[in-house]
């Protein structure tokens, strides 16, 4: 918990340095050097020394998603529900406890006068040693078995008392499998698997369901020490391998999503923090959310993406080379560029910024300037008048 909580502090500082050092290089780069401005205007690709920056076009967004990574695979071992060859029938389990009804012999069925709405004590118990009690029989395996196969057990036992028994056995406390739903959930905690409950979201839905900050598309399921993700929005897609059938002592962890965040600078009509609900938010989503450029102040034509580049940097002897970020270029001045915008995937940490033109800074000064100004003149008409 203190290296998540630590790595995440630093996720932060790094994020505004970053944030400071694109204010900085605007404000400075952009008066002192003209030519890289005339550059960026004119939709050209400035040279940056040691950083890669890619123009969006139509063939960069094809070559992007032919290497984006493939779809997370699924372990053999964790069974969709609903795939090839899968089946399901209940097995009693200890702790469940049962209702036998006899037909015609009311005496075996509530011995004890207990209120039948009292399940747990007017039902039988199954044991920590797997059996259960029923009159004449004595104790009678039950662990392990369907409710059909104990049903068959027990009459088979009965009828050295009773002539040609018609029992009916039916589970009403599921009590012996349990999974365990944490993170943001409405409501963790243990939840049974049952005769109905037994996928990845049965359960979470049986723990109340998502919060406003769960990550919808990607939930994290432990089964017997080994970690798997599970790409649940892509059940949207008919999809089904994340809704894997649990087994007793799953572990399912729904993620907090505030940590995966698109953070959009410089001209924006609303300089923000997204957080993405969904593994598909677009570039034009991210400009939309933020107000849409800055109409005053923004350059269309230098809408920048700052992406964490995995691979790392060329190292120097002697120094620890830290990967350069890779920026992508969208000039929104182009017929093409909504598309483009459209199609364009943001990934988690993507740092959106718009450029200034030189009359936003023009603007800025004046804005600066003009309550001292405004006091000045008030003064001098008091004085004067």
């Amino acid at each position: 918990m203190h290296i998540e909580q630590d790595s995440m502090s630093a996720g932060f500082r790094g994020m505004r340095l970053l944030a400071l050092a694109l204010v900085a290089a605007t404000t400075t780069g952009c008066t002192i050097n003209s030519g890289l401005r005339n550059q960026i205007d004119r939709g050209d690709v400035p040279p940056i020394p040691g950083l890669e920056v890619v123009q969006v076009t139509a063939e960069v967004l094809v070559g992007n998603a032919q290497s984006a990574p493939v779809a997370r695979e699924i372990p053999e071992g964790l069974r969709p529900l609903g795939s090839e060859g899968d089946s399901y029938t209940y097995r009693v389990g200890v702790g469940d406890v049962l209702r036998v009804v006899v037909w015609e012999h009311p005496e075996l069925n509530n011995p004890s006068g207990q209120s039948q709405g009292d399940a747990a004590s007017a039902g039988r118990l199954v044991e920590a040693d797997g059996t259960l009690y029923f009159p004449y029989i004595g104790n009678v395996k039950a662990a392990g078995l369907t409710s059909g196969e104990l049903r068959a057990q027990i009459a088979q036992k009965l009828g050295k008392f009773i002539r040609d028994p018609q029992i009916d056995v039916r589970v009403t406390e599921f009590r012996s499998q349990r999974v365990y739903v944490t993170g943001e959930v409405a409501a963790p905690n243990a939840v049974y698997l049952t005769d109905t409950v037994h996928g990845v979201l049965d359960a979470i839905t049986s723990a109340g369901g998502f919060t406003t900050l769960s990550n919808r598309y990607l939930v994290r399921l432990t089964r017997d020490g080994v970690t798997t993700e599970l790409p649940i929005g892509e059940l949207r897609r008919g999809d089904i391998r994340a809704n894997v059938r649990l087994q007793a002592g799953d572990l399912i962890n729904v993620p907090d999503v505030s940590e995966d965040k698109v953070f959009l600078l410089g001209e924006f009509a609303a300089q923000k923090t997204l957080i993405r609900q969904r593994a598909e938010m677009s570039l034009a989503e991210a400009l939309t959310q933020g107000g849409g450029l800055d109409k005053a102040g923004a350059n269309p034509r230098a809408v920048f993406v700052f992406r964490r580049n995995p691979e790392p940097a060329p190292s120097v002897a002697g120094t620890r080379a830290n990967p350069l970020p890779k920026v992508y270029l969208l000039d929104m001045t182009r017929a093409e560029s909504l598309l483009l915008a459209e199609r364009f995937p943001l990934e988690s940490r993507d740092v959106v910024y718009v450029a200034a033109t030189d009359f936003s800074k023009y603007n800025r000064l004046l804005n600066q300037l003009l309550p001292t100004v405004s006091a000045y003149f008030q003064l001098d008409r008091l004085i004067n008048d």
